[in-house]
């Protein structure tokens, strides 16, 4: 005797559908540093299987991509995780992994603003602000040593006559 003497069966077609690839990655990189861009080659892959599981998945994912403490850019195989149980894959994809130097903003203040005129021109000018303040967003290394100091300002009073204007400041 056979128990259970029936059994359920679903058949689907068969069907393909190209899924974009996602990145994983695991970990912290290193202090100072940003995880950029991740390019993967190919971006999408070609999954077979039955269209009703297909229809219901958007992506593939890839094993996770350790970036513990990296500070410069690295490539790197990596497997693809399969879409489903029972889908047999030796997909691997090129993980192109951008780390970037973090980014900071700092202001420096007490820039004195200076007249840029031509020779020989007499004019008495007055500049308001005399002092201006600049915002600069770099990476944290670029900052170490700068100064106020280092920056000069200025307005271009070239073919001006006399009167009131609103020029633009040039560092």
């Amino acid at each position: 005797s056979i128990v259970p003497q029936k059994i359920d069966i679903e058949i689907d077609r068969l069907g393909s559908k190209y899924l974009p690839v996602e990145a994983v990655t695991g970990g912290m990189v290193a202090a100072n540093h940003v995880l950029g861009q991740i390019d993967l080659i190919p971006s999408r892959i070609k999954v077979d299987g039955p269209e009703k599981i297909l229809a219901a998945l958007t992506s593939l994912k890839t094993e996770k991509i350790n970036i513990e403490n990296m500070n410069t850019n690295f490539i790197q195989e990596v497997n693809v995780i399969p879409p489903f149980t029972g889908y047999k894959t030796n997909q691997t994809v090129k993980a192109i992994i951008t780390i970037n130097k973090s980014k900071e903003e700092k202001i420096f203040e007490n820039i004195p603003v200076r007249i840029l005129q031509p020779v020989g021109l007499f004019y008495k000018c007055t500049v308001k602000p005399s002092e201006i303040s600049l915002k600069v967003s770099a990476s944290t290394f670029d900052f170490q040593g700068i100064s106020s100091d280092d920056f000069s300002a200025h307005v271009d009073i070239t073919g001006l006559q006399a009167g009131v204007y609103e020029l633009p400041v040039i560092i």
